[in-house]
């Protein structure tokens, strides 16, 4: 059975915020704890389905992309790196103009 760590780790593996320049590791922290509490606002509503104990990864992966993951009643989703050098890309240019 395919789990959603199976398919992180097939993408490039859990990225290690650690390792990221400052204002990268920024953005990338920033984007997590706004999906976790995106999840936590989704579970608290009395009208909105409830995502439950949903899964949230940070991929190490190039590419301007992020995948969602169902496997037998557990959930995941996952946000490439790449999405993170994009916006810091963004913002340099942004700067810059």
């Amino acid at each position: 059975m395919f789990t959603f760590n199976d398919a992180v780790i097939s993408q490039g593996g859990v990225l290690d915020t650690d390792t990221l320049p400052e204002k990268l590791r920024w953005i990338a922290e920033q984007t997590m704890s706004l999906c976790v509490q995106t999840r936590d606002k989704v579970n608290s509503s009395d009208i909105l389905y409830p995502l439950g104990d949903l899964q949230i990864a940070l991929v190490d992966n190039d590419q301007l992309n992020a995948f969602a993951h169902y496997n037998d009643g557990k959930e995941g989703i996952a946000i490439y790196s790449g999405l993170f050098r994009k916006i810091a890309f963004r913002l340099l240019i942004t700067a810059i103009k």
